[in-house]
C-alpha cells in the first residue's frame, strides 16, 4: 500500500503538467482510484463553488479525495478554476460522496458524477487554470 503523502505526486503524474480536458480529468480521476492508499478511509467527491478566499474570486469544480489516516483527513482536490461570473457565482454544490468499501461501485458513481449538469453549465467555458493541492482540515 501506499502512503498518502505519496498522494498528491501521483495525481499529479497522471494529469500532467497542462490544464486537461474535461474526458482527461475523469480517465485520470478512474486510475487514481485505482490507487490504493494506507488510510482508514478513502473517498471521493464532485464539488464546485465560487471561492470568496481567492482574489480576484475564482469558481472551482473538481473533485476532491479524501483519506483519514493515523493524523486525521487529509483532502486531495483535483479543480478547474473558472473566471467567475454570475451564473457561476449563484453556483455551489456538492455531488454525492463515494467511499470505497460501502457498496456502490466506483465506476457507476463516477459516470452519475460525468452527468452531473454542472459540466454542462462549464461546457463553454475556458478554465483559467487548473491545480492538484492538499489540505488537512482542522490542523
Amino acid at each position: 500500500m501506499r502512503s498518502v503523502e505519496d498522494a498528491v505526486p501521483l495525481a499529479r503524474s497522471l494529469l500532467g503538467q497542462s490544464i486537461p480536458s474535461v474526458e482527461e480529468l475523469f480517465e485520470a480521476v478512474r486510475a487514481y482510484a485505482q490507487l490504493e492508499f494506507a488510510a482508514d478511509d478513502d473517498g471521493f467527491l464532485l464539488q464546485y463553488c465560487a471561492g470568496s478566499w481567492n482574489d480576484p474570486p475564482v469558481f472551482e469544480a473538481g473533485f476532491t479525495r479524501q483519506f483519514d489516516d493515523d493524523k486525521g483527513l487529509l483532502q486531495i482536490d483535483l479543480m478547474y478554476g473558472y473566471a467567475v461570473d454570475a451564473e457561476l457565482k449563484s453556483l455551489c454544490g456538492n455531488g454525492e460522496w463515494w467511499f470505497r468499501g460501502y457498496g456502490v461501485p466506483f465506476d457507476s458513481w463516477l459516470s452519475s458524477a460525468r452527468d452531473h449538469e454542472i459540466w454542462e453549465v462549464l461546457r463553454t467555458r475556458s478554465p483559467t487554470g487548473f491545480a492538484v493541492s492538499q489540505d488537512r482540515p482542522g490542523c
